[in-house]
């Protein structure tokens, strides 16, 4: 699978993925993009590191 660009579905939301498994999910406020979903190396490191910043 393969999804890269901005698409519409209840809000404008970014897409950069080719292994779905690999993907996270982030959620934006007051931004142009409702949500970003993107691949990374390592989801779970991720949204820790992020979770953390939060």
């Amino acid at each position: 699978m393969i999804a890269a660009g901005t698409f519409y579905k209840k809000g404008r939301i970014f897409w950069d993925v080719m292994n779905k498994n690999k993907a996270i999910i982030i959620e934006l406020e007051n931004h142009h993009y409702k949500k970003l979903i993107i691949e990374v190396e390592n989801p779970e490191a991720t949204l820790q590191l992020l979770n953390a910043q939060h």
